[in-house]
């Protein structure tokens, strides 16, 4: 069976389904002929695959309790290992009701009211209204954008300033009290702890900011570099 849903020129009038964009624009302070630019909710059809398997379970008639099995966490796993080269465990995942649900869910275990949170804007609004509404601070490394011709002047590490002691918000380092098998009477050190998240935290910065992912330390400019070329950024 074939995908269906690959006409991205047919237009799709979602104008009386209740669409938060379209039907609500005026409730929300825009014109009502507003044309929505959105990235989350975009006017293309879902795939045909996508479409067919909602619609097979929907024709069950019944909508009870449901669990996720083994092929969906196999599925998470293949995505997971072939798109950031991350080998998860099921046991490390938490299914949540949506991405934003999960992050306000962080926001309130990982920090107290008060304490600063930190994104790098522009990003999806949602992710600064949880912070505020949960009563953090939001601290912003945003997009430098030239005034003259729009283009990134931070776009890439090269470009980018980096954080100084006068920018860093203060950072509290929270301990999982859980028992050592290995130490002497289920003891840990408390040394190392706030000093070891500083490497990965890096390198997943890199990672998140170029899509190169480097499993080697320490992460040298000239590391960095040869990583970068090999990927073809540089």
């Amino acid at each position: 069976m074939s995908e269906r849903n690959l006409d991205f020129d047919a237009v799709i009038d979602r104008r009386g389904t209740k669409c938060l964009k379209y039907d609500f624009a005026v409730q929300r302070g825009r014109p009502a002929d507003v044309l929505p630019l959105w990235v989350a909710d975009m006017d293309f059809k879902t795939s045909s695959y996508i479409e067919d398997a909602l619609i097979r379970q929907a024709q069950n008639a019944i909508y009870g309790y449901t669990e996720s099995d083994d092929a969906y966490f196999d599925a998470v796993q293949h995505w997971m290992l072939t798109r950031h080269g991350w080998q998860v465990e099921p046991a490390w995942l938490q299914k949540t009701p949506g991405i934003v649900f999960a992050i306000a869910v962080a926001v309130r275990a990982c920090t107290m009211p008060g304490e600063a949170v930190l994104i790098q804007q522009p990003v999806y609004y949602p992710f600064s209204e949880v912070i505020l509404d949960n009563g953090r601070r939001l601290v912003s490394r945003g997009l430098v954008l030239d005034e003259k011709t729009g283009r990134p002047l931070n776009g890439t590490l090269l470009d980018y300033k980096l954080m100084t002691m006068m920018d860093t918000p203060d950072i509290k380092a929270d301990f999982v009290e859980l028992d050592d098998p290995v130490g002497p009477f289920g003891n840990k050190a408390l040394g190392e702890p706030p000093a070891i998240p500083g490497a990965p935290a890096i390198r997943n910065a890199v990672l998140h900011a170029t899509g190169v992912a480097f499993n080697e330390n320490p992460l040298t400019p000239q590391r960095l570099i040869d990583g970068f070329m090999r990927a073809g950024l540089i």
